[in-house]
């Protein structure tokens, strides 16, 4: 686990070094910024996380992903 956000942590920075722009997302919110912002602001209610047992089961991680740089994909050749 440790490896994936080491990876990611490191792809984050070398994007912002290269000021890197996302312009592919949609942000519908943008456009209700002013009346979110004057919103009657709410509280979330507390969740109550079970407690961990031995018989507790966890997912494994399955998707990782990754914004690949020439510099981290290593060269195949065949």
């Amino acid at each position: 686990m440790l490896q994936y956000l080491e990876s990611l942590w490191t792809q984050i920075q070398s994007l912002r070094k290269n000021r890197w722009s996302e312009r592919f997302i949609l942000r519908p919110y943008v456009t209700f910024e002013g009346s979110l912002c004057d919103a009657i602001q709410h509280t979330v209610p507390l969740i109550m996380l079970p407690t961990h047992t031995q018989d507790t089961v966890y997912p494994l991680p399955s998707v990782c992903f990754r914004l690949f740089d020439y510099s981290d994909v290593p060269e195949v050749s065949f």
